[in-house]
This record gives C-alpha cells, structure tokens and sequence, in this order.
C-alpha cells in the first residue's frame, strides 16, 4: 500500500526534483488589460484574486494576478491578453 503524501511533503518533491522551480523567477502567465476596454465588468467580478481594479479602463494589479487565464476567456472585446503579447 502506497502512503498518501501531505500537502507540504508533495511540495518539498517538486522543489528537490526540480531546484530551479526554488528560483525567483515566476512562471505563471501574467495579464493584461488593453485600451479595447469598454469597463464592462465581466472580468472583474470573475477574477479569483481580486486582481482586477475598476475604473474607466480597468487595471490588473501583477502581483496579485495568477495568471489563470480566465480575465481573457470572459471578456467580450478580448482586451484581457497576456502581458507578454502586448509589449
């Protein structure tokens, strides 16, 4: 019978397995809102973090963003896109 790992022990495998994942370096997609933005609020009540500030172009806080991705998936003028697509 195979023990069940906790939470943490599964953590400390990944980071032992893989050490550069210890790093600094982040590699969840991060977000961003264009000027296509017509502030219709659909990705900010849908935004799990509550990384998304409204206001007359709404704004995606980068630290606070997951990168889930879900921002783009709901808005209807496809202004959320990933950060790196709009440099």
């Amino acid at each position: 019978m195979t023990k069940k790992m906790t939470h943490y022990q599964a953590e400390k495998k990944i980071f032992t397995d893989f050490p550069s994942l210890g790093k600094e370096t982040d590699y969840r997609m991060k977000f961003r809102i264009t000027e296509e933005c017509v502030a219709c609020g659909a990705c900010s009540v849908r935004c799990p973090p509550g990384a998304i500030t409204e206001g007359d172009l709404y704004k995606i806080d980068p630290e606070k963003c997951d990168g889930c991705g879900i921002c783009a998936q709901v808005c209807p003028m496809d202004a959320c896109v990933d950060e790196e697509e709009v440099a």
